[in-house]
């Protein structure tokens, strides 16, 4: 019924926007962004003449790492007890013992997380970006501006992802610490270990770099070690949701495409990247965030609406 998936996602609403951990992650991004800033700004300093002046090589990379960071527990935050909390509690007996669809328990608090997240990566990406505009002293054009809003589009889904795993273990467990405990394991195996395993994987398998004394410079022998060894770590991270995210959010912001040319001298030529080329060309990772999501929601959807409660 219409009236209970409204009834179920104005209260989920108004609940998320009232909670402390709403206004911790939000208070986290903002100070996640302030010492990543701090750092570009740092490292910027001590080079003195290379400081960039285009709006995104000064704040778009500490946008893309903190949100990177801070969108997974969000969702993780927002999904783990969204069934399990009130089967734990009893109130999901109540709820479903009313004229009302399981389907609509389900929507209802998908919409209010999707809703709450929106707000809290919208409002956490303005106070990034005034606070960039205000200490590094960049200005954005209108380009930037939609690039900020195809990058936070972007972001809503890797919380969209999360959100969709989450919801999927809090829907199998009647303990909300099990839901917690396997969203926060998902978490790091993306993070860390997946990446991590990347490197170590691909280190073993081609060796370490062919430097020989006394070498300068980036000969062909060490510029074809390092491709390979970018295309064994990168298949092996392509099994992490997190890894498509950075490639096409990162793809969105960065607005030139440096390329390293050898010959008898080393020279870097660059040009421009349009969103839709950055989207296009990476339209893959992009289709994984999307997949993802769609599977964990379908799985949480077949889990809920099949099992009985008792």
């Amino acid at each position: 019924m219409a009236s209970g998936f409204v009834a179920i996602a104005r209260k989920e609403f108004i609940d998320t926007l009232r909670s402390k951990r709403f206004l911790i992650i939000i208070i986290l991004f903002v100070a996640l962004w302030a010492f990543s800033s701090a750092s570009v700004s740092m490292i910027a300093s001590l080079v003195p003449g290379v400081a960039p002046t285009r709006f995104f090589a000064r704040v778009g990379m500490s946008l893309s790492s903190s949100m990177g960071f801070v969108a997974p527990i969000l969702g993780i935050a927002l999904g783990y007890a969204a069934i399990s909390r009130e089967r734990e509690g009893g109130s999901l007996k109540l709820v479903l013992a009313r004229p009302i669809h399981r389907e609509d328990v389900i929507n209802g608090k998908a919409i209010a997380a999707i809703g709450a997240a929106g707000i809290a990566m919208f409002s956490s990406t303005l106070i990034a970006v005034g606070g960039g505009i205000w200490l590094q002293g960049v200005t954005p054009t209108m380009d930037d501006v939609a690039r900020l809003l195809t990058f936070t589009l972007i972001s809503m889904i890797l919380f969209a992802a999360y959100y969709a795993i989450c919801l999927f273990f809090s829907t199998l467990f009647t303990k909300t610490s099990r839901s917690l405990l396997v969203a926060i394991f998902v978490w790091v195996l993306f993070t860390f270990i997946i990446p991590i395993a990347a490197s170590l994987i691909a280190i073993i398998t081609i060796g370490l770099p062919p430097m020989r004394p006394g070498q300068t410079g980036m000969t062909e022998e060490l510029q074809e070690y390092s491709r390979r060894l970018a295309e064994i770590s990168g298949s092996i991270q392509s099994f992490s949701i997190n890894s498509h995210y950075s490639t096409v959010a990162n793809a969105v912001l960065v607005e030139e495409q440096i390329t390293m040319v050898t010959s008898d001298t080393t020279t870097f030529s660059s040009r421009t990247i349009t969103i839709a080329e950055a989207l296009t060309t990476h339209w893959t990772s992009l289709a994984v965030l999307v997949s993802f999501t769609a599977i964990f929601f379908v799985a949480s959807y077949l889990a809920f609406t099949r099992r009985e409660e008792r």
